[in-house]
């Protein structure tokens, strides 16, 4: 009669498996068969055992060693595939059976799936389309001659005063550097409607670090016990994230209405993203995506991610000069040459490659994007002779990649003239991935590499940076963990040239 229970209690068991985790079974069976990605061996509910948690990027990176530059694994209920190679990433990215967004993810479901980043089907394709062409013919990536050519002059003014204001006195990088990028981004976006001298903007960013870090920490909840989100204490994390949310949709809407008090006369151009946007609502015949709702949404997302990467990547660059004087010397060494005492101009870049050089680098060494965002299989798909099923989740693991020495020499040592030619033209790399790649990469990309140059060089060219005397040297590898990795709060001192 036991028997009989024991089975009866497995059978249970199963059930209430399979119940939870309805993929957990034929995700297993194709394990098995070989017909998926190899990986090691993954739990119902719980997932694979040994990551990492504060870098899983280092276990997937020795996983990656044990099965292939493809290997999969369940991370709670999610099934993942990971990529940790720069073909199997460019091929399987460049699918568009992987154009999705996960479903689970707490930031697309605060959004209700608007905006560009956590879009899918006609909704993401009609906006980026718009973005990436908006971006294109407003901005003038290689014109001063634009509403960028008109404000970053501002912004950096803003950096430059307010470094000067320090009096070679130690100060906190952050708050300055915030200030600047979000004046260039507005100029962009909605034509100055934020300066970094506006109120408003400390809260702004604080409601950015908040998207980030309450993201991180409830998406594993909502992988693995999506109803716990209503639970205490996760409960909280979620009101976080959505107080977060509300409030750069409110900063986004009343930008959005004063611009509405300056409409453009019949025939004026538009001269930023709302605007244009604007525009294309008044057409007849314009798409389906172009509603009140996205264009409040897309506002909130650019000014997000724009203003959060560009600041958290240049925190790296403003630590590195700092942490390694030679470098920089370089660096100013070169400014003096071609640009003396003039203000720096983005028709410089050309001639000032090592400015980009240092950027690229940092990107490189500090690991700032350990991940773009993770895409989703819209239906089922093969790479190589494995099976990528409909809804498996994709990750690029960014650190196996910039850290692998049979790409890049030495990838430990600081070293920007990996990215320089013979003679001393910036090359890119095709193995540089922090802006993502394929059809979802980073459509404001040239925007940011535009802007960290602007900064980086007119900085040097004004200042040597240093950590004060005395202080402990920041440890690079004690990082504030969220969707992107940022440096621990830390001290410099600037002193004129």
């Amino acid at each position: 009669m036991w028997e009989l229970w024991i089975i009866l209690l497995l059978l249970l068991f199963v059930f209430f498996f399979v119940a939870l985790q309805p993929n957990y079974l034929p995700r297993l069976i194709d394990f098995f068969r070989g017909t998926t990605p190899p990986g090691p061996i993954s739990f119902p509910i719980v997932g694979a055992i040994g990551v990492d948690k504060a870098r899983p990027w280092k276990t997937f990176t020795k996983w990656g060693a044990i099965y292939g530059d493809i290997f999969s694994v369940f991370h709670g209920v999610e099934y993942v595939v990971i990529l940790a190679d720069v073909k199997a990433i460019r091929a399987v990215l460049n699918n568009p059976a992987i154009d999705g967004r996960p479903v689970n993810w707490a930031g697309r479901q605060m959004n209700n799936s608007l905006g560009v980043g956590f879009a899918d089907g006609l909704w993401w394709t009609e906006q980026r389309r718009f973005l990436v062409n908006t971006l294109r013919g407003i901005m003038g990536l290689r014109s001063d001659n634009s509403p960028y050519g008109k404000y970053y002059p501002i912004a950096v003014q803003e950096l430059l005063a307010s470094f000067a204001n320090t009096n070679g006195q130690p100060f906190l990088v952050r708050p300055i550097i915030e200030k600047a990028v979000i004046t260039s981004l507005s100029s962009v976006v909605h034509e100055g409607q934020l300066t970094g001298e506006d109120p408003k903007v400390p809260a702004l960013f604080e409601a950015f670090s908040t998207f980030f870090s309450a993201s991180h920490n409830t998406n594993v909840i909502n992988t693995i016990f999506p109803w716990m989100r209503k639970v205490p204490p996760f409960r909280s994390q979620f009101y976080r994230l959505k107080g977060a949310v509300d409030y750069m949709a409110n900063c986004a809407r009343f930008a959005i209405g004063e611009k509405r008090l300056h409409e453009l006369a019949e025939g004026e151009k538009p001269m930023d993203i709302v605007d244009t946007f604007r525009r294309e609502m008044d057409k007849s015949d314009h798409g389906v995506t172009f509603t009140e709702d996205q264009l409040v949404c897309l506002t909130a997302e650019l000014l997000m991610a724009g203003s959060e990467d560009v600041t958290n990547i240049m925190i790296w660059v403003v630590l590195f000069t700092a942490l390694y004087p030679e470098e920089q010397r370089k660096v100013q060494d070169l400014l003096d040459k071609v640009v003396g005492e003039r203000e720096v101009s983005v028709e410089d870049r050309s001639a000032l490659g090592l400015v980009d050089a240092f950027v690229h680098e940092t990107m490189r060494f500090s690991n700032a994007v350990p991940y773009p965002l993770p895409r989703r299989a819209l239906e089922e798909t093969k790479y190589l002779d494995y099976k990528i099923p409909k809804g498996a989740t994709i990750i690029t693991n960014i650190w196996s990649i910039h850290f692998n020495e049979k790409i890049f020499d030495d990838p430990f040592e600081f070293r920007p003239q990996r990215f320089l030619d013979g003679e001393g033209n910036f090359v890119p790399s095709p193995n540089m991935l922090a802006f993502g790649t394929g059809r979802r990469s980073c459509p404001g990309m040239e925007y940011a590499k535009k802007d960290l140059f602007v900064l980086l060089a007119s900085m040097l060219q004004r200042f040597k940076i240093e950590l004060p005397e005395g202080e402990e040297k920041p440890d690079m590898h004690q990082t504030n963990d969220g969707v992107n990795l940022t440096p621990q709060s830390f001290k410099i001192r600037c002193t004129h040239r």
